[in-house]
């Protein structure tokens, strides 16, 4: 059976188009973004020399259908209101939420998943690289995630951005050309192993859950640190049915992929990994996934999500690459678009301006309209749906 990257290249061929080849060899011309923190790049082209690549596709598309970022941390939100000194603030920059919301409406009408930071408090930043400096203090966790999600609802109230709490939500929102904000929470820490817990934050409007970050919490391993539960702990294998119950999303980013197995063997639902790339030859990392472990995440329905950071990319069109290289290993009803953005290592998208020259590029590649749509929004509906449709979770007023 012929590959799925190169039926993409015989189509665009087929078309009078430029093969995926020499289209990423045109969208490569540039260098390195500019990393995350306060020299962000905001320019209205993918800084990568291709600004003019396909606008009346891209533009038409984006008009007739919805786009979804499945993990992202829009203008790091998480961070305001926090010391200028605090060392994720130093490191990451001043917040820029606003302009970041202005840019999802110019990008398209985008929806994003808004993730809150549970482990925040608890982060340091070594030479550059996030590591765990101590333990919470007794409620601190829990009070971080009540910060944060204030912030969120004064975002929703006072900025034209819509909260997005049905799937149904994100047709509207992008009907109106508005930015929409799926409420989401990056790491499991302040659910203390408390069903009770998730069922409260579901009622908050939470509809997606990181089970790990980059605390090995009382959940489950992750992949960053050595193991601690060998997978899940039991408590982390007994709250996996109350995110079901409950209608959460389970994201298993960087869970373990011991973790992310017992996970699945639990869940009878499909999940969310949303932000990774593949390992490869040449390319190791503790944050990217094996074709093994994306390979579980999709045989159970869900959706993988590609992230355009710094490891092993160097420009949008490596970025373009590593969504062909996921479709190939999982298959077009399994990925998805997981920017990280505004927080991420080495970005090389950098703007939600850039969202057109992205699904230009991926257009130029190959991709079928009916397969673009499924990458940008189809087959996280397709998830979000399942798991709605399963669980309880109040209606956010």
């Amino acid at each position: 059976m012929r590959s799925r990257r190169r039926a993409a290249e015989d189509r665009a061929s087929d078309r009078g188009g430029s093969t995926r080849r020499h289209v990423l060899a045109a969208l490569g011309a540039g260098g390195l973004l500019a990393l995350a923190g306060p020299a962000r790049t905001r320019a209205a082209g993918t800084g990568d020399g291709d600004e003019a690549a396909g606008p009346d596709f891209a533009g038409a598309f984006l008009k007739a259908h919805a786009s979804v970022d499945i993990h992202a941390h829009p203008g790091r939100f998480f961070l305001e209101g926090l010391p200028p000194d605090l060392p994720a603030v130093a490191a990451l920059g001043a917040p820029q939420t606003m302009e970041v919301i202005a840019d999802m409406a110019t990008g398209g009408g985008i929806t994003a998943a808004f993730a809150m930071v549970a482990d925040l408090p608890v982060l340091g930043i070594r030479e550059g690289h996030i590591f765990v400096s101590r333990d919470f203090q007794p409620g601190e966790a829990w009070a971080s995630y009540r910060r944060q999600r204030r912030i969120l609802e004064d975002l929703v109230s006072g900025s034209g951005l819509r909260h997005i709490d049905r799937p149904h939500d994100i047709r509207a929102a992008h009907a109106a050309g508005a930015g929409g904000a799926i409420f989401a929470v990056e790491g499991g820490d302040f659910l203390e192993a408390s069903s009770e817990r998730l069922a409260r934050v579901a009622a908050d409007g939470v509809r997606i859950v990181t089970l790990v970050h980059y605390r090995v919490n009382e959940l489950a391993d992750n992949q960053t640190s050595a193991p601690v539960h060998h997978g899940l702990s039991a408590a982390g294998r007994a709250l996996i049915p109350a995110f079901e119950r409950n209608a959460v999303l389970l994201d298993l980013a960087h869970a373990s992929e011991d973790a992310t197995r017992q996970a699945l063997e639990i869940a009878t639902r499909p999940t969310l990994l949303s932000h990774s790339t593949l390992r490869r030859p040449g390319l190791e990392h503790p944050r990217l996934v094996s074709a093994a472990h994306a390979r579980l995440v999709a045989e159970h329905g869900g959706v993988i999500g590609v992230v355009p950071w710094g490891i092993g990319q160097t420009s949008l069109a490596d970025y373009v690459q590593e969504i062909l290289r996921m479709i190939d290993t999982v298959g077009i009803d399994h990925v998805a678009i997981g920017t990280d953005m505004d927080a991420t290592y080495k970005p090389v998208m950098t703007s939600y301006r850039q969202w057109p020259a992205l699904v230009a590029g991926l257009h130029r590649a190959g991709l079928s309209d009916d397969e673009l749509v499924k990458v940008v929004s189809g087959n996280f509906l397709r998830v979000w749906h399942a798991v709605s449709d399963s669980g309880k979770a109040p209606s956010h007023g």
